[in-house]
């Protein structure tokens, strides 16, 4: 019998139903963390319900077969996946359908989201403005945290570890959760060199920070933390991280770490560099402050890939086929022994190309016909090689940024198109047409959220569409490789994009029919309206006067803190201080000295200082404001808005 690489690999691939494990990366999005809840809401749910449905009818339904074995986030993301376990281990996640219904707020992860863990009634601008953070200590953000901590606190005093049950039969027993972290400090790496006078050190600090954790560990694994949700100090610790994870800078308030141990942050280090023997310069236990793990590490999808294939990449699937034909042939191994060989070979395929899905609620996407098609060698020239430093500072920063995100030693891994990526993001129309900016509290770099709930409970309603239609259209097998009884396969087999007949891998009992003129499985969820507010209600009544408070407060604390800030020592000649005394200080002019030490002079200048202060009050103030006016209408957000951007919808 002659076999032939590729019909082998067709022949063996449908014989038997392997469990299918998938990685869900939870990507950095402030309040639109809502939608990712959503996506999250929906997914859980419609696993449970093949589940149920296998139980009642096993012989039509298969049974399930995808696991999740890891969940990645950054800043929002993390928070996101704290609370889906904190959800799926005392059952709080029932599917919200309605999110004006009280019954709603059962759901964690919209209590969280929507609700940000307040009553339904109180604004959050309220907390979020209050200048109750300022009365003591420092300023140590641009806006009143202290709503995070008491969100926190609520999950924290309200869990009950008599109220855990034990997870879904769908999530992986020692479930991997990795959080980013950007650590302020830093961990400094040594690299020696010899010279002269014997060896000495280069000195790199490195500021890409992970807290990762392993469910219900069993090992003594040093990379992870234990994540016992009975016990009440870890599920503090996962809480911790991913407050930390989604402290965005300067707009929330950093998050100290006190306790790490050395051995972790040695143990991560040489998982990260590949088994280095790196040994970081750092006292025990080690101390930082952390922020926003999307600044640098948003989208943690190559994480993701190393905790589902741990093991160092293989040839490809057909020259390891064609070199078990080959060996077999040498051999003299009959036909059954060689595809026993290629089963095998098939099986561990299976295993290491598993799916990740990323949930992200700001992608970045490229015009499919490049960014630059429509552009003039001129207007190219004007936008690359302009060198006025009006067009080079701020390219500075996302230079910066760009290159802290990217990720070089994952780059082939994350390129390849042998693995499997899906993605759920934003998408919303309207009379056909797309809208450009789809979640409502993605204004204001996703701060926009916090300004009013109906923009919250719209995003979250849309994370739910989005995920069913990714589920029912786009994550998809083959129709001959799925296993399942016919039944299924007359209910849920369609046509895909890439013409090739197809199931879903994961499917929804929710599915009624199929429009095969629209090519959509039916009912859909409805999302309603997109959410508009009135522009004097929101900014006139509502931001205007909370956001003078604000200012005004900041700026004064800012003004005592200098006041209070102690002057250098002035006593030695240390190379690092210059004194008051130093002869060639520039000195005033003998008129601005009388003026400065007179009685009338010394009232001037206090008046002087205090109208600057107020004007400058006034700017920052009108400058804040403005800010949120125009990127709110440039997102479509205010009703009867005349100069709203004609880009809304496309």
């Amino acid at each position: 019998m002659k076999l032939e690489t590729k019909e082998v690999i067709q022949k063996q691939a449908g014989t038997e139903r392997e469990d299918i494990h998938i990685g869900l990366v939870l990507a950095g999005a402030v309040t639109a963390g809502a939608y990712t809840a959503g996506v999250l809401d929906y997914l859980l749910n419609t696993l449970d319900l093949w589940y149920e449905k296998h139980a009642e009818d096993p012989k039509n339904v298969a049974k399930p077969n995808v696991i999740i074995d890891a969940i990645t986030g950054a800043s929002a993301g993390s928070i996101v996946a704290a609370v889906t376990l904190m959800a799926l281990a005392t059952k709080r996640y029932k599917n919200v359908d309605d999110p004006t219904n009280l019954e709603s707020d059962k759901n964690l992860l919209f209590d969280t989201w929507v609700n940000l863990g307040l009553p339904r009634h109180e604004s959050m601008t309220n907390k979020l403005f209050a200048t109750s953070d300022l009365e003591n200590g420092h300023v140590k953000s641009m806006l009143n945290t202290n709503f995070i901590g008491d969100m926190i606190d609520k999950l924290t005093t309200e869990w009950k570890v008599t109220d855990v049950q034990p997870m879904p039969a769908y999530i992986k027993s020692d479930l991997k959760v990795l959080m980013t972290l950007s650590n302020l400090r830093g961990v400094p790496l040594e690299l020696s060199f010899s010279s002269g006078n014997g060896a000495i050190a280069h000195t790199m600090s490195y500021h890409k920070a992970f807290a990762y954790f392993t469910l219900d560990k069993k090992d003594k694994d040093p990379t992870t933390f234990s994540l016992d949700l009975k016990k009440i100090e870890d599920v503090k610790l996962m809480l911790h991280c991913s407050r930390a994870s989604g402290a965005f800078p300067i707009g929330l308030k950093s998050v100290p770490f006190k306790e790490i141990s050395k051995e972790y942050i040695e143990a991560n280090l040489a998982q990260i560099f590949k088994g280095a023997n790196i040994k970081p310069r750092i006292e025990e236990p080690y101390q930082f402050l952390a922020v926003d793990g999307g600044m640098t590490n948003n989208e943690p999808i190559a994480e993701a890939f190393r905790i589902l294939n741990p093991k160092p990449e293989s040839p490809p699937l057909e020259q390891r086929v064609s070199d078990i034909l080959k060996n077999g042939k040498e051999q003299g191994l009959s036909a059954e022994e060689q595809l026993a060989n290629i089963d095998n070979t098939l099986k561990e395929e299976k295993r290491s190309n598993k799916p990740i899905i990323m949930i992200d609620p700001f992608p970045n996407f490229s015009f499919p016909e490049g960014e630059n098609a429509t552009l003039s060698e001129k207007e190219l020239e004007e936008k690359y090689l302009n060198d006025g430093l009006v067009h080079v500072i701020p390219r500075l920063y996302d230079t910066l940024r760009n290159q802290v995100l990217f990720k070089e030693s994952d780059i082939a891994d994350l390129f390849s198109n042998d693995s499997q990526k899906g993605m759920i993001w934003p998408t919303r129309y309207k009379d056909g047409k797309k809208y450009r900016n789809a979640i409502a509290s993605g204004a204001l770099g996703g701060f926009a959220g916090f300004f009013r709930r109906e923009f919250l409970e719209h995003d979250y309603m849309l994370g739910q569409k989005n995920c069913q239609r990714f589920l029912r259209n786009y994550f998809y097998q083959d129709y001959d490789q799925s296993g399942w009884p016919q039944v299924m396969k007359d209910k849920f087999a369609y046509v895909s994009d890439e013409g090739k007949q197809s199931l879903p891998i994961i499917p929804d009992y929710k599915v009624e029919s199929y429009d095969a003129t629209k090519k959509l499985f039916l009912p859909e969820i409805q999302v309603g309206d997109f959410p508009k507010v009135s522009y004097e209600d929101l900014i006139l009544s509502d931001l205007r006067p909370k956001i003078a408070r604000r200012v005004t407060a900041i700026m004064d604390k800012l003004e005592e803190e200098m006041k209070k800030k102690k002057e250098p020592d002035h006593s030695s000649k240390n190379a690092n201080t210059i004194t008051a005394e130093h002869p060639w200080l520039l000195k005033s002019k003998p008129f601005n000295e009388w003026l400065r030490n007179s009685l009338l002079g010394d009232l001037v200048i206090k008046i002087l200082v205090w109208a600057a202060k107020k004007w400058l009050k006034g700017q920052v103030n009108r400058w804040i404001t403005n800010q949120i006016i125009l990127d709110m209408s440039r997102h479509g957000l205010f009703r009867n808005d005349e100069n709203e951007p004609d880009n809304v919808l496309r």
